[in-house]
């Protein structure tokens, strides 16, 4: 403190030397400052600024919608765990609306193997014809790409074969689940 004062003084003062001449304005830039004064009117204008200042009501603030979404999210996720675990006691069955035995559940997929293998049968005869075209020009490609979804669907109705035998083995597994259940 007492060398700003020493400071101020000399750069202030008459007896400036020649070299030191260039930071004579800062200091007397804060010799002028220092001698304006605020008065109390700047004060009362500030906090009158203040007073004026628009309040953003609870409703309308970001915050708050955060938190109240979250907590909707959570009551709904709450309301629908409880809803499904404790009040909801229908039976799969039941759920499904079907009433169908086990052995027309088996007849209704034994049937529709049945047919979507007729409609690829008939599928691949339709496309044969199509594999002459292929010589011409440029739609070669999507003519050949029809002869690979042929071969594509004889591959789909194997695995419907084996979708078949899958549901032999889950209905033994369902026999010893009805035996298990208390």
């Amino acid at each position: 403190m007492d060398e700003d004062k020493i400071l101020k003084e000399y750069f202030t003062g008459s007896q400036v030397d020649d070299s030191l001449l260039e930071h004579l304005p800062v200091f007397t830039f804060f010799k002028t400052e220092s001698k304006i004064k605020s008065g109390v009117d700047l004060e009362d204008k500030i906090l009158e600024k203040l007073d004026e200042a628009t309040i953003i009501p609870f409703y309308k603030n970001k915050t708050f919608w955060t938190y109240f979404a979250g907590i909707a999210a959570t009551l709904l996720f709450l309301f629908t765990f409880i809803f499904e675990t404790q009040f909801n006691l229908k039976t799969d069955d039941q759920l499904a609306g079907t009433s169908y035995s086990k052995q027309d559940a088996r007849l209704a997929y034994d049937q529709t193997r049945i047919a979507l293998a007729y409609i690829s049968g008939k599928y691949s005869e339709a496309t044969k014809p199509l594999n002459e075209v292929s010589k011409f020009g440029k739609s070669t490609i999507a003519v050949s790409e029809m002869a690979k979804m042929s071969t594509e669907m004889d591959k789909i109705n194997s695995n419907v074969n084996k979708m078949g035998s899958s549901v032999d083995k889950l209905n033994k597994l369902s026999k010893f689940s009805i035996i298990v259940k208390p």
